[in-house]
């Protein structure tokens, strides 16, 4: 048995070093105030192999950063990117820039079909005396424009503008 500082001499480590090892866990306590120096020995180098290897995370000397964690985000980031991509390729996601060029496009068709209806029916209703005959004819231009603009399909691929990655 051993105290903390004749480990710390063992394993070539500050007394500070071995109290954040033992208090993380990575040193296994024997007693109140005694540690197996056997003991202690083989559970820093398998800590060492760990760290070595990536798969444990490094106390505060690494400034916050923990490899691990910071490798797993990143293949949680390109796990998710592939996702989007296969996504796509499915037809199951539409890039915005095609989307938006589709919605302009439709837009843009909605509002020359409703500014046309006044020069349509200007002719029509200059001669027309009843409230109901302007009314109902003004519904058929009405529902006509709607009929044309529900009918005319904007083709995905006409619209949509070649999107590289």
């Amino acid at each position: 048995m051993a105290t903390q500082i004749e480990t710390a001499e063992h394993l070539d480590l500050s007394q500070q070093a071995i109290s954040q090892l033992l208090a993380s866990g990575v040193l296994p306590k024997a007693g109140r105030a005694s540690l197996d120096l056997a003991a202690c020995r083989v559970a820093y180098i398998r800590h060492l192999r760990e760290m070595a290897a990536g798969r444990a995370s490094q106390s505060a000397e690494d400034d916050g950063l923990d490899l691990v964690e910071q490798r797993a985000r990143l293949a949680a980031s390109q796990a998710d990117a592939q996702e989007m991509r296969n996504h796509t390729t499915r037809g199951a996601l539409i890039p915005r820039p095609a989307m938006v060029a589709v919605l302009t496009a439709s837009y843009s068709n909605c509002r020359a079909r409703l500014l046309a209806i006044p020069t349509r029916a200007a002719p029509l209703l200059i001669g027309m005396t009843s409230l109901s005959a302007v009314r109902d004819k003004l519904t058929d231009l009405i529902s006509e424009a709607c009929a044309e603009l529900s009918g005319g399909d904007i083709a995905f691929q006409d619209a949509a503008p070649e999107v590289s990655e």
